[in-house]
């Protein structure tokens, strides 16, 4: 239930709301959706999915991140990504499948701000998100 399922040109999409896969300011998974990850890593161990290549994007809000693990949100959504695909691997799905991508804030799926300029805190809620790309 917490898994967006989609498509686009490139192939499946499966989105994850990083606000509940990781604690706020960090990638380490929430133990809770360990379980979510090992169902996502059987069904990528299908053998219709075997020769596909798995891209994992993290993405982050516009908020600047102030902690002094991550020097900016380009870092943390590239450790979220880094962590993911480690999971997946540890899963038994082989490194070599996959592509982890730090989006940082730039490629918000919901406006930052409304027309007047001022911010949306649920869109940005909502861009914070984990993108398991599937490309047939």
């Amino acid at each position: 239930k917490d898994v967006g399922i989609g498509s686009d040109s490139k192939g499946a999409l499966l989105e994850i709301s990083s606000l509940k896969l990781f604690k706020d300011g960090s990638a380490v998974i929430n133990p809770e959706y360990i379980s979510t990850l090992k169902r996502i890593a059987a069904l990528l161990d299908r053998s219709k999915y075997k020769r596909c290549r798995i891209v994992i994007e993290g993405h982050t809000d516009d908020r600047p991140i102030k902690n002094e693990d991550y020097p900016s949100n380009w870092e943390l959504s590239t450790a979220r990504a880094g962590a993911v695909v480690r999971e997946l691997t540890k899963a038994g799905l082989k490194e070599t499948r996959f592509q982890a991508i730090g989006m940082a804030g730039i490629a918000p799926k919901h406006p930052n701000y409304n027309s007047l300029g001022e911010p949306i805190p649920y869109n940005r809620e909502r861009n914070n998100r984990l993108n398991i790309r599937i490309e047939m």
